[in-house]
């Protein structure tokens, strides 16, 4: 089984993340560049993306 997620929305990093880091789950964040170029306020930032990639 694979989880992925659409457009490295913020929602991830806040909701998200805290519980597949908790149950030790892995998931694949598709970047939509555009989005986050634009700076939506939706969607991480290129700080926070390459935070939650290390």
């Amino acid at each position: 089984m694979v989880l992925t997620a659409n457009d490295a929305y913020q929602s991830i990093a806040e909701n998200a993340y805290p519980l597949l880091r908790r149950y030790q789950i892995s998931m694949n964040v598709f970047i939509a560049t555009d989005s986050i170029d634009h700076k939506y306020k939706a969607m991480m930032t290129w700080q926070k993306n390459v935070r939650y990639l290390k």
